[in-house]
């Protein structure tokens, strides 16, 4: 694998250079290999209009910019895999305001705030992130069991897990949450045929910004393809 980066501190141009570097190869070869610039999502519709601005360049078929949630879906449509439906926010809100209502009884901590509107947008917020550093709910268990914890501190971790099983075996093969979906992305990302053939850069993600699904997925994405340009 060939891997290359550039590396300086903020404002010194390296993502300028990534780009000049890209549009050279636009120019020289239009219909080559694939190009995948990969970025955060805010950064996506910038990072395209600076080629689309360009005029030297005439329009181009090989580059890409995308970020990880939509190269996943690219992926996806070409290797296949992905058959659970996907949930918006406000559908896994609902899910899991009717386990909240379901299992009152049984919370040591939020059964007297079941009827509280924001509650469930808070619970959602709470196992998405959990979701994002792939805390499951057996980690949740085994760290309460494990460690001496403040009542109430303790009292929470053992709803929000509570609330997190019946959430996952609600929506196991049936529903798909965002981060699930990247997690899948992961596992066949080997299997793209188009990937392994293109060009990758990669810039914006700086250290300690993003979430561990994001940066398994920046390791997959080196491990597997040829050549790999990182802007740090």
């Amino acid at each position: 694998m060939e891997f290359n980066t550039y590396i300086g501190r903020a404002g010194t141009g390296k993502s300028t250079a990534m780009l000049n570097q890209i549009k050279n190869k636009m120019k020289q070869d239009p219909l080559g290999d694939p190009i995948v610039l990969i970025a955060p999502t805010q950064s996506t519709f910038q990072l395209e209009q600076a080629f689309v601005n360009d005029s030297e360049l005439h329009g181009s078929l090989r580059t890409e910019v995308l970020h990880f949630e939509r190269l996943s879906h690219r992926v996806f449509q070409e290797v296949g895999g992905l058959t659970e439906q996907r949930l918006s926010k406000a559908a896994l809100e609902m899910m899991i305001f009717h386990i909240v209502q379901q299992h009152e009884s049984d919370l040591k901590l939020y059964g007297s705030q079941a009827q509280y509107y924001g509650l469930s947008e808070k619970l959602a917020e709470q196992i998405q992130d959990f979701k994002k550093y792939n805390v499951t709910p057996e980690h949740l268990n085994q760290l309460i069991e494990n460690h001496s914890i403040q009542t109430r501190t303790k009292h929470k971790l053992e709803d929000i897990s509570l609330i997190y099983k019946q959430l996952e075996s609600r929506m196991n093969g049936e529903f798909i949450t965002t981060e699930d979906s990247l997690q899948q992305f992961i596992e066949i990302l080997s299997q793209s045929q188009w990937i392994k053939k293109a060009e990758v850069f990669i810039d914006g993600f700086h250290i300690c910004h993003h979430f561990r699904c994001v940066y398994v997925c920046i390791f997959q994405v080196l491990g597997g393809i040829n050549p790999v340009v990182f802007c740090v």
